[in-house]
């Protein structure tokens, strides 16, 4: 196994594959969790990295990952090249230029799992090519005299513990100070049995010298004298290793990339002669197998004289999620499903409960789409059951979203739910008057399938406004609540079948008489399933619409693990018998007379006995599916 560590300390596009390992350097000081593998965990130096730098994540690894057989580093700007065989054009830096961080790019220098291991595994070391510090310098020794903050006291100290403790490998250190060469920037791959020989010989000298050193009262950027010094040091093992003429070793280029967090944008619309459905969903991995079955639904239940063209706002799924998700446009005769690298934006938005932050993405959609004039959003945790296309046609008007009421919400002004500590734990009708600004008589709508006036958006720089609302205030309901605040008055509602939520017993039941027979009637017959509630299909039983959910998941890669891991949580034991058995034919008729019988009781009672009776009513009909 090859595990190549990219080094991130910052807001940036996420590389990453089977080999490329995104490692946040640094994290147990960072006020800013990346979403990435941190240095913070196990034997760790995490906490030195303003000395040592991206030395950090080196350390953690050569403790804690004791089980492949390549072991490398490179950085989220500063990458190898392992397309060798092409020629390259290098600047002055000794590096090749990159504005764009895509895929595209990756793949122009063999960043590829398939070129990475076909190339490294000819080697026992791949290195940088060697930086020629001449004519600026005349040799290493007066580079690094003559470069900002840099202290050459400092740098032979580390000599003279070099000299000491590994005495052979003076020479390479005398040769590194005298010539003009510089192995720079930490990167390289190596086998095992040489990574974790250089690391121990590395920070034997490392941690010595930090003891050695007295960098108190100097600048920040003077305190990483360590780290300017480990790449030196890094030469001079480089020199070693290349005088052991029974090593191959391979030295390839290096890539800078200028702009690491250029922003994203969506692929140009797709060329076709039909009408076009602009779709978007936005996923990390951990919602990937929803995200499957969201795509599974909706094309399914797809006009098949309409294009489908679905977004992915990809929060770092991977490749080999992509590539299974990619494969499911065999299940419509006219779609593309392309993604949308959202890996590193909004990483300084802050989220609270269980809100992950791709749910900040969908405020970026005027940008990522900007040759679209509207897109239909949908949550991820979702299954369609009707042709969104039908949503998709319907005039906005002069509104700027289309969207359902949210019942939820109602049932919170009613029972005065209270927000969370953060926004004062106030009751939800005055966190709604107070925190959204939403004016009495305003309905506050669900932001889970949305129909968005992508143009009207723009015009009125929306996207810019509410995210920074987001980071300057505190919110309940996260981007929903913002969209709320700055769309209120501008909402066209739709029939809330097109965002069916299944509600425990105690939110029905404080909903009023009116909001109770909507909620029948999107129970009844529901166009789009939000799983936004606590019962979750994939997780527990006792949905009404599990069965939906895993319809749709069954045409997927995702339906097997998925099943399983649900069987893990819930044993057979647990699990109630929808589907009676073909021998009790005469128990699925009582069945369906009762179910029949109930429901004509019930709606010949008033509804305000309706509503003091429903929780009641919502335990009979349970019990009477589940029985027979």
């Amino acid at each position: 196994m090859i595990s190549i560590y990219l080094n991130y300390f910052g807001p940036a596009r996420i590389y990453e594959n089977k080999i490329l390992k995104p490692i946040q350097v640094g994290k147990k000081l960072a006020k800013l969790d990346l979403g990435i593998i941190g240095d913070d965990q196990g034997d760790n130096i995490s906490a030195k990295n303003p000395e040592f730098c991206e030395l950090t994540g080196q350390y953690y690894v050569w403790k804690n990952d004791l089980s492949s057989d390549y072991y490398g580093f490179m950085h989220y700007r500063r990458l190898l090249d392992f397309s060798a065989v092409e020629k390259r054009s290098l600047e002055a830096t000794g590096m090749v230029h990159e504005e764009d961080p895509s895929q595209k790019v990756l793949s122009k220098y063999g960043l590829d799992e398939k070129t990475i291991e076909s190339f490294v595994t000819q080697f026992d070391a791949v290195i940088p090519e060697p930086f020629d510090v001449s004519p600026a310098s005349q040799s290493v020794r007066e580079q690094y005299l003559t470069a900002p903050y840099h202290h050459i006291e400092h740098l032979e100290t580390a000599g003279n513990i070099l000299k000491r403790v590994h005495p052979k490998d003076y020479v390479f250190f005398e040769k590194m100070m005298n010539g003009t060469l510089l192995y720079p920037n930490n990167m390289f791959v190596m086998t095992r049995l040489i990574f974790q020989t250089y690391s121990e010989w590395l920070f034997k000298i490392l941690f010595e010298l930090e003891k050695s050193i007295d960098v108190s009262g100097m600048a920040w950027q003077e305190k990483r004298a360590v780290g300017y010094i480990a790449e030196r040091l890094f030469t001079v093992y480089a020199l070693k290793l290349l005088s052991d003429k029974s090593l191959k070793i391979a030295q390839v280029r290096r890539v800078f990339i200028s702009n690491p967090t250029l922003p994203p944008i969506a692929e140009a619309p797709p060329t076709t002669n039909l009408q076009i459905v602009t779709i978007a969903a936005s996923t990390d991995k951990a919602y990937v197998q929803h995200m499957a079955a969201l795509i599974s639904s909706t094309l399914s239940h797809g006009a098949k004289d309409r294009f489908f063209d679905f977004n992915i706002l990809d929060g770092g799924i991977g490749t080999r999620n992509q590539n299974a998700l990619k494969e499911m446009e065999q299940l419509h005769p006219h779609c593309r499903i392309s993604f949308i690298d959202m890996s590193s934006q909004h990483l300084t938005l802050t989220t609270n409960s269980y809100f992950m932050r791709s749910t900040f993405y969908r405020l970026s959609l005027p940008s990522l789409l900007k040759d679209r004039t509207k897109v239909l959003f949908l949550d991820t945790d979702m299954v369609v059951l009707k042709d969104v296309a039908e949503l998709y046609d319907m005039d906005l008007q002069d509104n700027i979203v289309a969207a359902s009421r949210d019942i939820v919400m109602q049932s919170f002004i009613s029972m005065g739910v209270r927000s969370i500590a953060e926004t004062g734990s106030v009751q939800t009708s005055k966190y709604l008057a107070d925190h959204v600004q939403l004016k009495k008589g305003v309905d506050y709508f669900q932001a889970g399938v949305m129909l968005i006036n992508l143009d009207k958006m723009r015009q009125l720089h929306l996207s810019d406004k509410m995210i920074h609302a987001l980071r300057n205030h505190r919110y309940w309901f996260l981007d929903q609540d913002v969209l709320n605040q700055f769309i209120a008055g501008r909402v066209r509602y739709i029939d809330e079948r097109w965002n069916t939520i299944f509600l425990e017993e105690s939110h029905l039941a404080a909903l009023s008489a009116k909001d109770q027979l909507i909620y029948e009637k999107t129970m009844e017959d529901p166009w789009i399933v939000h799983y936004a509630g606590y019962i979750k299909p994939w997780e527990r039983v006792g949905h009404p619409f599990a069965n939906e959910y895993w319809n749709a998941l069954r045409k997927t890669k995702w339906y097997e693990i998925g099943l399983f891991t649900y069987i893990s949580r819930n044993p057979p034991s647990s699990v109630p018998q929808f589907a009676p058995a073909p021998a009790r034919l005469d128990l699925v008729v009582r069945k369906s007379l009762s179910m029949w019988f109930a429901r004509k009781v019930w709606r010949a009672l008033p509804v305000n006995v309706r509503r003091r009776l429903t929780p009641t009513a919502n335990a009979l009909k349970r019990k009477i599916a589940i029985d027979f």
